[in-house]
């Protein structure tokens, strides 16, 4: 029996074994990733992109004002933002977003500045942690040989170089640091910074501006001077006194106004006043002192009759002054007048042109300022015969329609000056405007 029941048994079919399945814990949407391959295609794709961004933006021979440059860095910046407001800008390594960023901000530069920079600003886009990466760039790349010899490691004005009496010749044997946009570069830095963290990366921000204000080239001096105005005024003064840096500012600045470079540099005399008017008592007036005497006098003294551009500059720096320094600058009216009026003698051709209207423009202002001192009296006479050989002249030269605007500025101011001349000595309208009309009906409007 028991026979029976094994052979039964045996024919009986057999039951598959029972497999468990194991469930993944990755949501079901993640399941569907690509491949392997497929990630290290779109990794290389990046790449790929990248590399050519960055081909992009390099200017040939180095120029990037070529309109054909222009056009296509502009388009390689798009495609940059892009890039940035991706997911894919994080996945790269800050080493590899500073290499495509660098050639970016090198372009950051308005139109006016004689750095490198395009005729037409490009818009350069920002990262989405702009304060951080901008800290990144200048601890890294940007970081090169910019110690100073004049700045201890805790970014204080040292009483004398480190290094001895030839440190800044020391300095600038070897300037690595040259390569075109540079200042763009550290300006766009400066500029992403709030406050607080100016002062607090002041050790980073200060040694490559300073480097910069001291080199040897004027045309890096103003370079450094936009640097500087880039970052300065988010510093509180009462630091910059603490840390004696004002004065050390100011020495390099005053210096590079003392220079008259020919084109002007149009940076240092703006940001020159910026750290003069944060100085206290004696040495505020001190400041402004060898501000007039080192940018002005000496400009007019030395500068040469020919150097149209550099004397125009002078003349609205001058205009400047005159705004901060009010009735104070009558202390300068003895070289200040008559080195306004005697280019106004030449012959004034259309180049010269713009030098009549920045001279004319300034010798109106200081008339202003100096109304109810009784000092305007003493040089009427000078003025009025000076200005009234500039009607004539102007109103006699044949000027093309390009120039002819700038011409009728120039008669315009002279009309002005004329007014305020009869406004603050009231006798000239009695002796000097009866002899004018004497000579002939044209200088009638002059005197209206």
């Amino acid at each position: 029996m028991a026979i029976i029941e094994e052979v039964a048994s045996s024919q009986t079919k057999r039951q598959p074994p029972v497999t468990i399945e194991e469930l993944s814990d990755t949501p079901p949407e993640a399941q569907y990733e690509p491949s392997t391959g497929e990630a290290v295609k779109s990794d290389t794709s990046l790449t790929a992109k990248l590399k050519s961004i960055t081909s992009r933006l390099v200017p040939p021979d180095d120029d990037p004002s070529d309109p054909a440059f222009q056009s296509t860095a502009a388009g390689a910046l798009r495609e940059l933002g892009e890039v940035v407001a991706s997911p894919e800008w994080d996945k790269l390594s800050r080493e590899d977003q500073a290499a495509v960023y660098i050639p970016a901000i090198r372009l950051n530069s308005p139109s006016s500045s004689p750095s490198f920079s395009s005729s037409t600003p490009l818009v350069v886009p920002a990262p989405p942690d702009a304060s951080s990466f901008a800290l990144y760039l200048l601890q890294n790349p940007l970081r090169t040989t910019f110690s100073h010899p004049s700045l201890s490691a805790g970014t204080r004005a040292r009483s004398r170089p480190h290094g001895g009496a030839n440190a800044m010749d020391d300095l600038h044997d070897d300037s690595a640091w040259k390569t075109p946009g540079i200042d763009n570069a550290l300006a766009w830095c400066a500029s992403q910074f709030s406050a607080s963290e100016v002062e607090r990366h002041l050790s980073l921000l200060l040694p490559p501006t300073l480097t910069m204000m001291d080199d040897w080239q004027p045309v890096w001096r103003d370079r450094g001077a936009r640097v500087l105005a880039s970052w300065v005024e988010k510093v509180d003064p009462g630091e910059l006194r603490r840390r004696g840096l004002d004065t050390l500012l100011l020495k390099s600045l005053t210096h590079s106004l003392s220079l008259h470079h020919d084109p002007p540099l149009t940076h240092v005399f703006p940001v020159t006043l910026t750290i003069a008017e944060h100085l206290d008592g004696e040495h505020k007036a001190q400041a402004y002192a060898e501000i007039v005497d080192r940018g002005l006098v000496a400009g007019w003294t030395y500068a040469s009759s020919s150097a149209i551009a550099v004397l125009a500059d002078i003349a609205r720096n001058a205009e400047a002054l005159i705004s901060v320094l009010g009735v104070g600058f009558a202390r300068w009216l003895k070289s200040t007048i008559p080195s306004l009026l005697a280019p106004l003698q030449h012959e004034p051709t259309p180049n010269r042109l713009e030098l009549y209207a920045a001279n004319l423009s300034t010798l109106l202002a200081l008339l202003k300022t100096l109304r109810g001192t009784g000092r305007v009296d003493r040089w009427r006479g000078q003025i009025l015969d000076v200005v009234a050989r500039v009607w004539v002249q102007v109103n006699d030269y044949g000027y093309l329609d390009k120039e002819k605007a700038t011409a009728d500025t120039v008669l315009n101011l002279t009309r002005d000056v004329y007014a305020e001349v009869a406004a603050q000595c009231p006798s000239v309208q009695e002796r000097e405007f009866a002899q004018l009309r004497a000579l002939g009906p044209r200088f009638e409007t002059l005197i209206a």
